[in-house]
Parts: structure tokens; sequence; C-alpha cells
């Protein structure tokens, strides 16, 4: 049935929409970031910045990016800061206004909101989703040294990924309860099933991923940054249906059980 709704709801045009924001906001994210270290950070900011590149992306984007980001963090650029937070806030934004279409599409809803409302809406939640993402991609990554000298190293071992999901399973519950131009108050529960589905889903969509990247070495030679773009482009689609797959199961379930009862 939830497969049956996907199809009519056009679910791949959707995600297909949701993923051109997604990859439109990369680089005003990488353009901010970079001058603000630019500002503040200098060589470590560099070091720290590529590490993370390092992990997401093939060989073939990491080489030019690196050169990139080495240009713009060995000297101070508060115009390109300016212009890279202009851009990130629009481009960002507009993610969250195409998983509120696509969402809408999943209930068979229209948008009766202003767009100024719903572009604001846009905004908290895409705050929201830097709060979270980073305290989970912080739970994974910082901090290895700290729980080291508490002697808690086990324990963060154990319980670093389970954080990370749920913080991950938190922005999709608010992802689904806000987004939606309907009231969410008597599906909360359905919300959650949803946002746990799409945790799951963009887990394993993001563990393929990696391991495609782990093996992507012949075609980053064969087709270089091209190739690389294409592959992060099918990544983010994928991610993109995860996270509006989650939605249709919420909705489904929902229906299915008003429907019996």
């Amino acid at each position: 049935r939830i497969v049956g709704e996907a199809r009519e709801d056009g679910l791949t045009g959707e995600a297909a929409k949701v993923a051109y924001y997604f990859f439109l906001s990369i680089w005003p994210l990488f353009l901010g970031l970079f001058a603000f270290t630019g500002i503040f950070g200098g060589e470590p900011a560099f070091e720290w910045i590529m590490g993370w590149v390092q992990k997401l992306l093939p060989e073939a984007p990491t080489r030019f990016l690196e050169r990139y980001v080495r240009e713009i963090t060995e000297q101070s650029r508060p115009d390109m800061l300016s212009l890279g937070v202009v851009l990130l806030l629009w481009s960002g934004s507009s993610i969250f206004t195409a998983l509120a279409d696509g969402l809408n599409t999943i209930y068979d809803i229209g948008e009766g909101r202003t767009w100024w409302r719903k572009r604001l809406l846009a905004l908290g939640l895409m705050a929201a989703a830097s709060i979270l993402l980073t305290g989970g991609a912080s739970a994974i990554l910082v901090g290895e040294g700290i729980v080291e000298s508490l002697g808690l190293s086990d324990l963060y071992n154990l319980a670093r990924w389970p954080v990370a999901f749920v913080l991950l399973t938190a922005l999709l519950w608010l992802v689904y309860y806000f987004l939606p131009n309907r009231d969410q108050d008597m599906s909360k529960r359905y919300v959650a099933i949803g946002a746990v589905t799409g945790s799951t889903l963009w887990v394993l969509v993001t563990t393929g991923f990696h391991l495609y990247v782990t093996h992507f070495g012949s075609y980053g030679r064969t087709y270089g940054l091209v190739g690389a773009m294409l592959v992060i482009l099918i990544w983010l689609y994928l991610t993109a249906l995860a996270i509006l797959f989650g939605g249709e199961v919420a909705v489904s379930l929902e229906q299915g059980l008003h429907e019996d009862g």
C-alpha cells in the first residue's frame, strides 16, 4: 500500500526536486564555512575541514576543494563570508520549502500559507537542522580525546551512533510535523514511526554510498570531477527519497488505521 501511494504521489519526482536544492545548498555552505575559518582559523581550520571533506567525497572533488579551501583559509575574506551566509540562508531554506511541497503532495493537501510564513518556517527548521546535525556529527567524529581523558571510551563508542540516530530521527520528526500544511496534533504517533523509518532508510542509503565511494577510484580517474558530482547527486537524490518515503509511511499508516476503524 505504501509503495503504491508513493507511486501515485510521484515521490521520485518530488525527491528529485528536493535533491536539486540539496545540491545547490552545498556550495554556499562551503563558501560561508571556509570564509569564516579564513577569519578565525588558518591552517588548523583547513586541516579540520579537509578531514570532514575527505570522509564524504571521492578523491577527484577532494583535490579540487583542497585548492579552493586553502586559498580561502589562508586569508581573511569577510566579503565572501557575507555572500556565503546570504546564499546559504536562501538555498538552505529552499530545501525545506521543497520538502513542504513534497509532504503536501503526500498528504493530498494544498499550500494555503503565505510565501513569507512558509519561508520563515523553513528558516527555523534549517536552524534546528544545523543544531541537530552538528550534534549528531560531533557525537560520531568529535570528542574522542575528551572522553578518553575521562575514562569513558567504551561508553562513548557504544552510545555515539545511537545518539546520532536519535538526533536525526528528531529532525525528521520536526520536518514531518511542521512542514505539511495541516494540523498534526492527532498524528504524532504516525509521524514518529515515519521519522524512524526515514532515519533507518537514510542510514542504509548512506552506508551503501560510503561503500560505493570506497570503490570509486576508477570512475574518478575516468570522469574526474564530473563523475564525482554525479555520484553526489545520486546520493542526495536517495537521501531525499528516504526522507519523503518516511513521510509516506506516516500518511499511509494514519489513513489505513482510520479506514479500518
